[in-house]
């Protein structure tokens, strides 16, 4: 049922979206009760949960408690509001194709780096395997190097984003003198506050380490390879 009442506005909210604040109003369930004639009943109940993945095995278990009530409709937030699911998922895959191209540029840097040492240290090399280095040996020491030298990129790197990130998580990141900020209908304050958990660090930190140790194995090989005669001679 509908009906009209004349209700004394208390105050005006910004929710974050505005399409809700353009359509949305707050009343007191007494007097939302008394104007859609509920009668002590509820048109809606609303389950959250503090972890994303109940959701699917949530929503299947009442959907199989409430079959004999063909009247009820149990939908998931995805599919109430399908704008906001598609820009979670938009923003999912921009983060994941920037993680992507941040990774590969670290890659290029760690195999240019070390190609150029192979380059530059080709005499060093000659005389390694003259004196009676084996060409695997090298190929080791190469790859260790790599690695080292990579741990203290990657742990470096994690520190740093760690200081700064805990900077921003204190103090915010300010887009100027913007007022606000509006994306697909929702509103943001032109301040963000970071946030970091010390198990964000893993992953970035495991990946260099195995692209490091992938991009090694050119080098080494190669650095193995090489003829030490030539290598002294610099003839090659």
């Amino acid at each position: 049922s509908s009906g009209d009442a004349l209700l004394r506005v208390r105050g005006i909210t910004r929710t974050g979206a505005t399409m809700f604040d353009r359509q949305g109003v707050f009343l007191r369930h007494g007097d939302l009760a008394w104007l859609l004639a509920l009668e002590g009943q509820a048109h809606e109940l609303v389950i959250r949960f503090a972890d994303g993945t109940q959701l699917a095995p949530a929503t299947a278990a009442i959907r199989a408690a409430l079959a004999e009530r063909p009247g009820l409709l149990v939908r998931t937030w995805q599919q109430l509001v399908p704008e906001l699911n598609q820009m979670v998922k938009m923003s999912r895959e921009s983060i994941a194709i920037m993680y992507f191209i941040i990774y590969l540029l670290a890659a290029l840097g760690i195999l240019n780096s070390q190609r150029m040492s192979v380059l530059q240290r080709t005499r060093e090399f000659g005389v390694m395997l003259a004196v009676g280095v084996t060409p695997g040996r090298l190929g080791r020491i190469l790859m260790v190097e790599t690695m080292v030298l990579t741990a203290f990129g990657a742990i470096g790197g994690a520190l740093l984003g760690t200081a700064i990130t805990l900077y921003y998580s204190k103090f915010g990141f300010s887009f100027g003198n913007m007022k606000e900020l509006t994306m697909m209908g929702v509103r943001f304050e032109p301040t963000f506050y970071f946030s970091y958990r010390p198990s964000m660090m893993i992953a970035p930190v495991t990946v260099v380490m195995a692209v490091g140790l992938i991009c090694a194995i050119w080098p080494a090989l190669k650095s193995a390879r090489i003829d030490a005669i030539r290598a002294i001679s610099g003839r090659t």
